[in-house]
Formats: C-alpha cells, sequence, structure tokens
C-alpha cells in the first residue's frame, strides 16, 4: 500500500463481509489487522476479499 487511499480500499473490501469484527490497517507499516469470527468466515476468504481489492496478502500470527 503506498497511501490512505490504498489503506482505505483494502479495508471497505473487508467491512462488509460477514463475520469481521474489525479491521486495523496502516499504509505506514503496510500491515492489516483483522479481528474475525472463523465460524462465519475463513482465513482464504478474506485473503480473496483482499486481493480482489487489487493487494497481496500474507497471514502472520
Amino acid at each position: 500500500m503506498d497511501c490512505a487511499s490504498c489503506a482505505f480500499i483494502a479495508e471497505k473490501a473487508l467491512k462488509g463481509a460477514k463475520g469481521i469484527k474489525s479491521i486495523g490497517i496502516s499504509y505506514m507499516t503496510d500491515t492489516a489487522y483483522v479481528e474475525y469470527n472463523p465460524n462465519e468466515v475463513d482465513e482464504d476468504s478474506i485473503k480473496k476479499a483482499i486481493k480482489k481489492a487489487g493487494y497481496d496478502s500474507i497471514i502472520e500470527r
């Protein structure tokens, strides 16, 4: 991500998804923190939503 607009686009892609509880995205550190309900959404679905918005993702725990 290069700017605040990029972070907004990525956040918007996740915000409406079922099972997403909270999102924190920083373009300065190129990171996103996503809290979700694993009974409603899985990590692959989250990664697909981010990819659809035009960004790659790596899941770290």
